[in-house]
């Protein structure tokens, strides 16, 4: 019941606290007083097994119900746009490396390389890379005029303020899937077991089966005549 009562207290402060090594931190010194208050030795089977199970539990909790920014595994998406064109521009022949003085109409290309890393558990988009490349080309698709040549992400500050609001939703997610269930679970179980000890006949319900001697009725002598 204590090692059960320890497992249990490891996963409900796991989805208070993100680091697994910080909630080791946490519970190693009151279960130290839990060892101390049972009297017995620090390297006994009590104090080895409960040491044990937070040490493992700490690690692999925060790795299953993945609550850590560090724990976050993301699913690239990669999306490549090659020499497509999306308008003219009318320049200068003269900026564009062309002879003569008049103006001349080029078209317009894009070209990317965007990378979308997305939280496949919430569907969040935690962060974004754009590798853009645009640029004024001729008919024979030569490039004249480099407009663009960028690569775009988060910022640290809204990345940081993207991952908070995906924990949040996973801990919704395991509240809803994993914490919610078990607490159903266990109050399942607990009112089974109630149902079947109040369904139990109490001992003042059954009849005392008490040895007494039955005497069989002796018949009434006959009256004289």
């Amino acid at each position: 019941m204590l090692l059960f009562s320890a497992i249990v207290l490891v996963v409900l402060l796991n989805l208070l606290v993100p680091s697994g090594m910080a909630e080791l931190a946490i519970l190693a010194p009151i279960f130290m007083g839990v060892v101390a208050a049972f009297g017995v030795d620090k390297k006994s089977n009590i104090g080895r097994g409960l040491f044990v199970i937070i040490t493992y539990g700490c690690g692999l909790f925060n790795k299953m119900i993945l609550s850590g920014a560090s724990s976050i595994l993301t699913r690239g998406l990669v999306e490549k746009v090659t020499g497509a064109r999306i308008g003219t521009q009318t320049v200068p022949r003269s900026l564009v490396g062309m002879t003569g003085s008049s103006t001349v109409t080029l078209p317009e290309t894009y070209t990317a390389t965007n990378t979308f890393f997305v939280d496949p558990d919430t569907g969040a988009q935690l962060n974004e890379i754009q590798d853009e490349h645009l640029a004024l080309t001729d008919a024979s698709g030569t490039q004249r005029l480099l407009l663009l040549n960028a690569s775009l992400s988060f910022t640290p500050q809204s990345l940081a303020k993207v991952v908070s609001l995906d924990q949040s939703a996973r801990r919704e997610i395991t509240w809803l899937a994993t914490i919610v269930p078990l607490i159903a679970g266990v109050l399942g179980i607990a009112g089974l077991v109630g149902g079947i000890l109040l369904a139990r006949p109490r001992r003042d319900d059954q009849p005392d089966h008490e040895d007494a001697a039955v005497s069989a009725p002796v018949p009434d002598p006959d009256p004289a005549i």
